[in-house]
């Protein structure tokens, strides 16, 4: 997960508080300075104190391997409870439909938790393979630079203007997403919304035709 970011920036970011929760939490923390944002938060009975305990103390020590389900991290979060858990394993029984639609068509849980545990959940594919390369030779990567969007402009602020090589892509339900290695061994996803692609570094059409298609 990306570092040095506060607490209201993690909470949003992740669909727990709205961006208009953060603004006031940074207000009234700017006129009781006496009060961290972890408590602020929890005054304002947004969020609970077991929540923040798991994302300031657990969350960010848990191995890839050890990493809770997503119906343990949702609990974690205090967003869903053992009778709504088993309310959506019996409508999915039911119906087919996932896990992840049924929370959110409740409105127990937003996309954003989703796609935050989602990211750090799936690891980054290879770059994929493009057609008609030599056997053996490596298909050329993209280039991609980091723009200032609303996704980005709080924690991810770092990134911004600097330029990273696509790791792989994917497209779901929320559209398609990039994989960057902000560091080595530290992959993140990105919307496509949210990076510009420099240049393909090679010569090969097919990788710069494909991504032309994510807009």
């Amino acid at each position: 997960m990306p570092q040095q970011r506060s607490i209201v920036e993690l909470l949003e970011e992740i669909g727990l508080i709205s961006a208009a929760q953060a603004a006031l939490a940074r207000q009234d923390q700017a006129r009781y300075p006496q009060l961290p944002l972890e408590e602020i938060v929890v005054l304002h009975g947004w969020v609970r104190q077991e929540t923040l305990q798991f994302l300031l103390e657990q969350w960010p020590h848990l191995a890839k391997d050890r990493l809770p389900t997503l119906p343990e991290f949702l609990k974690h979060l205090g967003l869903i409870s053992e009778e709504q858990l088993g309310l959506v394993k019996r409508v999915q029984a039911r119906t087919g439909v996932s896990m992840e639609e049924l929370v959110v068509a409740y409105g127990w849980v937003q996309q954003e938790t989703l796609n935050f545990y989602r990211e750090a959940t799936v690891p980054p594919p290879p770059v994929r393979a493009v057609q008609n390369m030599p056997t053996g030779s490596t298909p050329p990567p993209l280039a991609v630079e980091v723009l200032l969007t609303k996704h980005t402009q709080h924690s991810l602020t770092h990134l911004v203007g600097k330029t990273f090589v696509v790791q792989g892509t994917r497209s779901g339900t929320t559209g398609m997403r990039v994989c960057i290695e902000v560091a080595p061994g530290q992959h993140i996803w990105l919307p496509v919304e949210t990076v510009r692609v420099i240049r393909t570094l090679g010569t090969t059409e097919n990788v710069w035709d494909d991504c032309s298609t994510w807009r």
